[in-house]
């Protein structure tokens, strides 16, 4: 009776089960970083809207500002 079968069918099942936990934590994590880089990506944007949108207000208030001085300065 030899033992090394055993061993083997051991080894193989440990193998196995290794293998299949390894390919479940990847297929796990691949939609995880898959949704973190669109939320970065969509917080990347929203930054970007919102300094386009504030750069937009400030250049009109400059304009306002200007003009009013010249317009003050035109009637004086």
């Amino acid at each position: 009776m030899s033992i090394w079968p055993s061993i083997v069918a051991v080894l193989g099942t440990l193998a196995g089960a290794l293998t299949a936990g390894l390919l479940q934590h990847r297929s796990a994590r691949t939609p995880r970083a898959e949704e973190r880089a669109d939320s970065h990506r969509q917080d990347q944007l929203g930054a970007v809207t919102d300094f386009a949108a504030a750069l937009d207000a400030h250049r009109s208030a400059m304009f306002h500002r200007e003009r009013l001085a010249l317009t003050e300065a035109g009637a004086s």
